[in-house]
């Protein structure tokens, strides 16, 4: 009869873990897979549905995002970056800009949960935060503002707005497609851009855009005109074009 050892090292190499390298790349790897995400007690749980990932982090600023080759993992600081990103990957990640939000779109008949999507440039290992209602920013490493490095790169790191009630103001700099100052109102998604920018391009394919696989989210500023900006991220670059938000 074999051992318990046995058949747990048996059991074990059947469950379905996610592969242990990945590779990040801003323009293809934005968009991501449906997860729920908690942090609770600096215990980060993933949970995707064929299994669930709990790591014990310092830093209360952790993400994952999963790509379609693996797991993307990085954290406030470098060294957190780089001391929880060994635990699925022998890469480190060398991300100059991340940008940290929380996004919750929640319907009794369609209930999505979209937790702490992540944005990033590879370039040298520093790390740039925000908190999730864009009311709080810091530099970690030496980046520079958002804004700065948005100008400087010349192409959107996207915040999508997710808007339930409308409100608020601009305050987006989606130009830059980098925040720089937060939120109208100080509340994630309460602009009214975002709102009838939702109305235009309709609920359904915000969701798509947010959950499909080499997509990055989009956003709109209605501060000129009436007239929005609008992104979106692929494999082939960033696509840009206006849209009427009046």
């Amino acid at each position: 009869m074999p051992s318990f050892a046995v058949v747990f090292l048996f059991v074990f190499a059947l469950l379905p873990f996610p592969p242990t390298s990945a590779k990040f790349n801003p323009y293809a790897q934005v968009g991501g897979h449906i997860l729920t995400l908690s942090l609770k007690n600096s215990t980060l749980t993933l949970l995707l549905p064929s299994h669930s990932l709990s790591l014990s982090t310092p830093s209360t600023h952790a993400t994952l995002l999963p790509d379609s080759k693996g797991l993307l993992l990085s954290t406030g600081t470098p060294s957190d970056c780089r001391l929880l990103s060994s635990h699925l990957s022998s890469t480190v990640y060398p991300l100059c800009l991340l940008k940290w939000r929380n996004y919750l779109y929640s319907r009794r008949d369609n209930p999505l949960h979209v937790s702490s999507i992540l944005t990033g440039v590879n370039d040298g290992g520093e790390v740039y935060v925000t908190d999730g209602i864009g009311s709080v920013e810091r530099k970690v490493g030496g980046c520079v503002s958002g804004t700065e490095v948005g100008r400087n790169l010349g192409w959107g790191i996207i915040d999508g707005i997710l808007e339930e009630d409308g409100g608020g103001g601009g305050g987006v700099d989606v130009d830059l497609g980098v925040h720089s100052k937060g939120l109208g109102g100080g509340e994630l998604g309460r602009t009214g851009g975002g709102k009838k920018w939702l109305e235009n391009l309709g609920r359904e394919r915000v969701i798509e855009m947010m959950i499909e696989g080499g997509r990055g989210i989009v956003n709109v500023d209605s501060g000129a005109g009436g007239k929005g900006v609008m992104f979106e991220i692929g494999e082939e670059g960033v696509k840009r074009w206006e849209v009427d938000v009046s």
